[in-house]
């Protein structure tokens, strides 16, 4: 058992993708910011690509930075070393300028294929609002995990979750996963990774210390690498591999095996037989 468990007093959740897993989504997504201006044969042509991108089949895939020309750079750490193509044809690295998008989760893929596409902010709004509706009010709709919930609600630790999205999309789900009553701070529109070290700030003016917060989400750029940058512990979760060669402290795929991992910091014995060993 990892010792550094017993050191945690702060722990920082993602929502999407963290503390619920589906991945149904993403088609449906890409069909509405592409239906009004795009043939079925390429609406169905970019959902195999988002759905290849996402499960790592092809050359670019999760984890990878894309600068505004759409060509995209596999990583060392953050700096960029192999640069490619949208198809994943290799190209010559040049001098990266402006600035890049790290593409860490299936909402950012989608992303790129509006902004490739030239898909206007209104039209790619429109859609992802109308997604998040169909994942908690039709067929389409999304599990809850009351036992994970009765496990948030257990740990003694102090806890925030932080999520991208927008309040009145984020405070609906908080509540449709029976979260609303297992945090003590909650932050929407987190505008996340900048979100995330002002928060890591203000735990800091609280007089909590790096070694003491522990990130958990499934994009690494927005909720890992900030924590891990001040000496803090991260978990990554997806049922995907990633692009991205960082150690972090703790690896899981899924909801269960989030819930597992959580439930070690609610048994005594566990962090008593860890004392006992030292």
């Amino acid at each position: 058992m990892d010792r550094w468990l017993q050191d945690i007093k702060v722990i920082v959740f993602d929502l999407d993708g963290t503390l619920y897993q589906d991945y149904r989504f993403l088609g449906r997504y890409v069909y509405k910011m592409l239906v009004n201006t795009h043939s079925k044969e390429e609406i169905e042509q970019y959902i195999e690509y988002a759905y290849r991108f996402l499960e790592g089949s092809q050359q670019v895939k999760l984890g990878f930075f894309y600068d505004q020309n759409f060509t995209f750079y596999e990583h060392d750490y953050l700096k960029p070393t192999n640069a490619y193509d949208w198809q994943g044809n290799k190209q010559e690295i040049k001098e990266v300028n402006g600035d890049l998008t790290y593409v860490g989760d299936p909402w950012s893929i989608a992303t790129f294929i509006g902004r490739k596409e030239k898909i206007s902010s209104e039209t790619m709004k429109q859609a992802f609002l109308e997604v998040r509706s169909e994942m908690l009010h039709s067929d389409e709709y999304i599990s809850k995990n009351e036992k994970l919930a009765d496990t948030l609600r257990g740990l003694k630790q102090y806890k925030v979750l932080m999520t991208n999205t927008i309040e009145p999309s984020g405070k609906e789900f908080v509540d449709y996963l029976l979260l609303d009553d297992c945090f003590d701070e909650y932050h929407y529109d987190g505008k996340k990774p900048l979100g995330i070290q002002k928060i890591i700030k203000g735990l800091f003016n609280k007089g909590y210390k790096g070694e003491e917060i522990l990130s958990i989400g499934d994009n690494p750029f927005n909720e890992l690498h900030p924590v891990k940058q001040v000496g803090g512990h991260t978990c990554f979760i997806s049922p995907y591999e990633i692009a991205d060669n960082t150690e972090w402290s703790k690896r899981v795929h899924t909801i269960d095996d989030l819930d597992e991992f959580l439930s070690l910091f609610n048994n005594n014995k566990v962090f008593e037989k860890m004392e006992v060993s030292q």
